[in-house]
């Protein structure tokens, strides 16, 4: 089992990173966040990326929520993959990430 700790110190790893602008981060966190079963807690989500507003997300997810994929919970405090829709997590992706 090699671990964080060994592959970052292996000489063969790659010397490069990513960096995202804030909205890209907020799309990569907006799509790994709906990957919870929970769903996408959005006050927490607005917090860790202050870049984007609630008005932003609701513009974002307006599609997949027409079609069901998506679906507001709590009194919309959370976001998340409506039931029986885990067969579109792709299609909800593909959208989201586009």
């Amino acid at each position: 089992m090699r671990g964080l700790p060994t592959w970052a110190k292996d000489p063969s790893t790659p010397a490069e990173a990513e960096r995202l602008t804030p909205e890209a981060a907020a799309i990569e966190g907006l799509w790994t966040g709906l990957r919870d079963l929970r769903g996408l807690d959005v006050a927490g989500y607005l917090r860790r990326f202050p870049a984007v507003t609630r008005e932003w997300i609701e513009h974002r997810t307006r599609r997949q929520v027409a079609r069901g994929n998506l679906e507001w919970s709590e009194a919309g405090q959370i976001l998340r993959i409506a039931p029986g829709r885990w067969y579109w997590h792709d299609a909800v992706a593909a959208d989201l990430l586009a």
